[in-house]
């Protein structure tokens, strides 16, 4: 454990508090005691804290990652690199995109193959939006061909 440190809380089977206004995002750091402390990250910099002692009652620490290990990846890029290797932190459950930041490790390389995977997928999307706006031309089209023709009746 240290200073940086991101977890979340892996419940026990029948434990839990309420999401409301909880992350479980949890940053670790030291108080002056030399206590180890676990600030939620749902309010960002402040809101309800943990001790070691409480996340034993609840369940267990899952490591998400280290703060000083990673480093930011706008979110256009993120779809650069493997999903494996992307970490979301949020705050306010990612409400708003001022709420969420994402993260790969420091180092961590562009994934070609992800990114071919990525441009196929938008590809066939574009491709069914073509097909969709072929359609829809001709639709419009014959309408305005009955209208030409003096069916006024047509609905568009």
């Amino acid at each position: 454990m240290k200073e940086g440190d991101v977890y979340r809380i892996i419940f026990k089977e029948g434990t839990s508090i309420s999401r409301h206004c909880f992350e479980n995002q949890l940053e670790a750091y030291q108080t002056k005691a030399g206590e180890w402390m676990f600030l939620d990250r749902y309010w960002g910099i402040s809101g309800q804290s943990f001790t070691l002692a409480r996340i034993a009652e609840l369940g267990t620490l899952e490591l998400i990652c280290n703060k000083n290990e990673v480093e930011p990846v706008h979110k256009y890029d993120i779809c650069k690199y493997k999903p494996e290797d992307r970490i979301l932190l949020t705050s306010q459950h990612g409400c708003c995109e001022s709420c969420r930041a994402w993260y790969v490790k420091t180092g961590t390389p562009l994934d070609k193959e992800t990114m071919l995977a990525v441009l196929r997928a938008r590809i066939e999307t574009e491709k069914c939006n073509v097909q969709s706006s072929m359609q829809a031309i001709q639709r419009l089209s014959d309408k305005y061909t009955q209208i030409e023709a003096g069916n006024l009746k047509v609905t568009f």
